[in-house]
């Protein structure tokens, strides 16, 4: 059985290669959007890889507990039932405070986190939408492979790149 870590290490890679198929399809219209939707989502994967792999892939270490827990911790619960986990931006701040993720890779995914809360949420009207993705994804793929996340990605780097093909 891989580590739980190990499993959502490679969802993360797939949801990566997925966002950049998509991203390099040339007549694809809501394209950049599902970029930043997949690349996000390959992120929040990858973080919580990170996260599990620092605590002992103790699933209970993502979990968001409840206030004002007795004896036995108890956990928040999503719509659906399930135990809720902590955020992307709570997972990025303690991995830039433990120094295991680079400030630029925080300041890129809050960038892309803007773009992709405006595509989910509502829609974008600038057709600049297509430029600033340019460069944000690049930097996102960039950090994806090498943003310090102790030896998680490394093992990956030449699948990535290969499997990638990122064109700008």
């Amino acid at each position: 059985m891989k580590a739980r870590s190990k499993e959502l290490l490679d969802r993360s890679i797939a949801a990566m290669v997925a966002a950049i198929d998509v991203y390099n399809k040339p007549d694809f219209p809501y394209r950049a959007e599902s970029f930043t939707i997949l690349a996000l989502n390959s992120w929040e994967l990858l973080l919580k890889a990170k996260w599990l792999a620092d605590h002992d892939n103790r699933m209970s270490s993502l979990y968001v507990p409840e206030k004002g827990s007795k004896k036995r911790t108890t956990y928040k619960r999503t719509r659906s039932g399930n135990r809720q986990t902590h955020s992307s931006d709570y997972l990025i701040k303690k991995l830039v405070e433990t120094k295991a993720l680079d400030e630029n890779a925080r300041r890129n995914l809050e960038a892309l986190t803007e773009l992709r809360d405006t595509s989910v949420h509502f829609y974008h009207r600038s057709g600049t939408l297509a430029e600033i993705l340019q460069e944000l994804g690049m930097a996102c793929l960039k950090n994806f492979v090498s943003a310090g996340m102790s030896g998680l990605v490394n093992t990956y780097r030449n699948s990535i790149f290969i499997l990638c093909r990122f064109h700008l």
